[in-house]
């Protein structure tokens, strides 16, 4: 359950929303749910919420660090809901369409992929319970990443760990975690 927190700020399971007023951030949770739902006729006639507002109450649904979220966005897609890979990954999470059929969304749907995106990381985050393995696993599959004990030995793999994870730390600066055991990596 989220609460308003220091600076009008949201807080949930150890993650810190600064600079999203709780308000807002239920606002944006009704209207994703109506998506989610299916419910089409909920969401007429409001705003439609920001990429950005939906990362958060993503995050904040889902356990996963603001920061995380849009690290994994920038990296993907650029942000790009459109965004699609030669493989048939699509939308700004770049969801396969068998990981987004498990996890019950539509990819090309901009709400449903973001609210996917988070869904799998909390998933591999609680797998793995490491920011680096999980982000490995987002790239080259959680079997790789149980295969090698590890981040895998490939070349696009070990990259996209090092730029996601330059990225999330440089978005701490701005999305910053409380102190938890989160803040080190560790899940």
């Amino acid at each position: 359950m989220a609460s308003a927190g220091p600076g009008n700020g949201i807080q949930a399971q150890g993650v810190s929303y600064a600079g999203v007023p709780g308000d807002a951030l239920q606002k944006v949770g009704q209207f994703v749910q109506g998506i989610m739902n299916h419910q089409h006729q909920q969401t007429v006639g409001k705003a439609t919420p920001s990429k950005g507002e939906v990362i958060h109450y993503a995050a904040q649904q889902y356990g996963v660090p603001v920061a995380l979220m849009l690290a994994v966005a920038k990296n993907e897609s650029g942000f790009r809901n459109s965004a699609t890979s030669p493989v048939g990954a699509q939308g700004m999470f770049q969801l396969m369409p068998g990981t987004a059929k498990g996890l019950g969304v539509d990819p090309a749907n901009p709400v449903e992929n973001i609210m996917g995106g988070a869904m799998y990381l909390s998933q591999l985050l609680k797998q793995f319970h490491s920011i680096p393995a999980a982000i490995a696993a987002y790239n080259a599959g959680p079997g790789a990443v149980q295969k090698y004990r590890g981040i895998p030995p490939f070349a696009e793999t070990r990259a996209y760990v090092n730029n996601v994870m330059a990225a999330y730390q440089k978005l701490l600066k701005t999305y910053p975690l409380q102190a938890t055991s989160r803040e080190n990596g560790n899940f």
